[in-house]
């Protein structure tokens, strides 16, 4: 997932966050490519939109 996603921690039964592509990039004020966006679905370009106005990415 480029957001990110849980994952599995050390210990049993818990999870951890961890950052995909995007949430990284956002996090580091990284550049970020997306080839096809015209083919994402109309939510995903929703939260894109979001992030290039607000500069802020709602997970």
């Amino acid at each position: 997932d480029h957001v990110g996603c849980y994952v599995c921690d050390d210990v049993p039964g818990q999870f951890k966050w961890q950052d995909g592509p995007l949430t990284r990039a956002v996090r580091e004020g990284e550049w970020v490519l997306f080839e096809d966006v015209d083919m994402a679905p109309p939510d995903v370009l929703s939260a894109l939109r979001l992030l290039l106005d607000t500069g802020e990415l709602s997970l």
